[in-house]
């Protein structure tokens, strides 16, 4: 009973962690939408200092609460499978953030030229996704 007891416990805790898992991705999820959004929605008519302001109020901060949250999520215990793909999910991740920091820098400081540095940074996004959409490519 003791052998059985112990492999139901580790049964539940995989399957709780599971659980929890799927809901920080969610919000991961919801997290990533709203950054995308402060930056590349295009539906809504805004003025540069606006999209500026909302990368730097809501697309930076959503980033940085992605990353923490999956460091919380590495605390888990997860197949390998998904501590495989929260690897790189952390490099798209950070990515991102490094994106949205770079067009900061470019609103602070137009008269840099970051147009390579973001190029190189967008290719390597689209690498990282490609890989984590399972070799599909993907578009925003």
């Amino acid at each position: 009973a003791l052998i059985i007891g112990g492999s139901t416990l580790v049964y539940f805790n995989i399957n709780n962690d599971l659980s929890v898992y799927d809901q920080k991705m969610r919000v991961v999820s919801e997290l990533e939408s709203k950054a995308i959004a402060a930056l590349y929605d295009t539906t809504v008519a805004r003025a540069d200092r606006k999209r500026m302001e909302d990368v730097q109020t809501i697309g930076i901060p959503a980033w940085k609460e992605c990353i923490k949250i999956l460091n919380e999520a590495d605390q888990l215990d997860l197949p390998e499978a998904l501590q495989e793909r929260n690897k790189d999910l952390r490099v798209y991740l950070e990515l991102r953030l490094k994106c949205y920091q770079l067009y900061e820098e470019v609103y602070k400081d137009p008269s840099k030229d970051y147009s390579a540095e973001l190029a190189a940074n967008d290719l390597e996004i689209q690498k990282i996704m490609t890989k984590l959409n399972g070799g599909q490519g993907f578009e925003e």
